[in-house]
């Protein structure tokens, strides 16, 4: 049975999202995502491919004979030499079939793999399924998750489920803006959690455009405000707000047909016109986040970073993120995150590439930068 999402949006499928659409480059990929194709078991499962009907049975009977957990861990294992652009939205489609079989108890399978595609779409069913009457619950689940960047994820996938029940306009991002601040722990994750799912779905409106949509339903830019929604919101919620901009302002027609450089050049000038008072380093640390998901190899994020930075302040907020996002991730990478930075600027880097410092800390920078 399809359901169909309150105000007639369409049934919550989320879309295959490209890595510069997504963005949400701070909370991906769990440790067993690096697990090489080589080393990976022989399997019945079906053939590489677009999701299909015979995906749709195969992994449906898995998830009712094996549970949910085993059937999640052969997926994973498949779906890791799927290529990466189609790994998101083959999580959506397991989340959805483990809801329909297991219900909210089977929240607990999903992981931070493949751009939290299966919390994505699990919790997005639960709320067209159940309603906010829900979110007490989900909320339970999230903050029995093991690490505080697995709580802050599972909460994100909150948001966009609740921002697309609610609706898109901007009294529907207030409204939801209020209910997540009612959720355990959504007031200390400043740019993550259940607000930062209700910027992402805000801005990207990616369960609205239907499963048949090759990319997101982004909302336009009106009147040549590049600032909205964050010249309406509260101002406690100014900053988790302006660090989301980037990865709108990224996703704009005008932005994805730049080069590089340009792209960032751009978006770097938006942050430092920013019409609100000292929230510019939000900005850039959300600058941060969207180079890291959106360019395919270490040094052009270096490039992205650099493009987008008029003074070492602003490169050193961008390139510390990176470095919070390559922790996270425990990308390749991560040793070398660092690299090209000197004195107090490497030691800023490094207090977040080790893991002295992480997710939900914003340690302030050097004083001489």
């Amino acid at each position: 049975m399809k359901f169909r999402l309150k105000k007639g949006l369409l049934p919550v499928v989320f879309l295959l999202l490209s890595a510069g659409v997504l963005g949400l480059a701070l909370f991906v990929h769990a440790s067993g995502s690096n697990t090489e194709a080589s080393a990976l078991p022989t399997t019945s499962a079906p053939p590489d491919g677009l999701w299909n009907d015979t995906k749709e049975s195969y992994w449906g009977n898995e998830i009712s004979s094996k549970g949910g957990a085993e059937a999640y861990k052969e997926f994973a294992l498949v779906t890791l030499k799927d290529p990466g652009v189609m790994q998101h939205s083959e999580a959506h489609a397991f989340g959805r079939l483990l809801f329909e079989v297991e219900g909210i108890k089977g929240i607990s399978v999903c992981d931070m793999q493949f751009s939290m595609g299966c919390y994505h779409e699990f919790i997005g069913q639960a709320v067209a399924h159940e309603g906010t009457a829900i979110l007490a619950q989900l909320s339970l689940v999230c903050g029995s998750l093991p690490d505080p960047v697995q709580q802050s994820g599972c909460r994100h996938s909150i948001g966009h489920g609740l921002q697309a029940w609610l609706g898109y306009n901007p009294a529907d991002l207030l409204k939801g803006l209020a209910m997540c601040k009612e959720l355990p722990g959504s007031l200390r994750d400043i740019y993550g959690g259940c607000s930062s799912g209700l910027y992402m779905e805000y801005n990207l409106r990616i369960m609205a455009a239907g499963a048949s949509a090759a990319v997101p339903d982004v909302r336009e830019v009106k009147k040549g405000n590049y600032y909205e929604p964050c010249d309406i919101v509260p101002a406690e919620d100014l900053q988790g707000c302006v660090f989301w901009l980037p990865q709108w302002w990224e996703s704009l027609p005008s932005f994805i047909d730049s080069t590089l450089a340009t792209k960032f050049s751009k978006t770097g000038t938006l942050c430092r016109t920013l019409p609100f008072a000292d929230v510019s380093d939000a900005c850039f640390r959300g600058i941060g986040a969207t180079v890291s998901g959106s360019t395919d190899s270490l040094q052009s994020v270096f490039d992205a970073c650099k493009a987008a930075s008029a003074t070492d302040r602003e490169n050193l907020l961008c390139r510390g993120f990176v470095a919070v996002v390559y922790r996270s991730q425990q990308n390749p990478d991560t040793d070398r995150v660092c690299d090209g930075l000197v004195g107090s600027g490497l030691d800023y880097c490094k207090t977040y590439q080790t893991g002295s410092a992480g997710l939900l800390d914003a340690i302030p920078l050097p004083a001489n930068i």
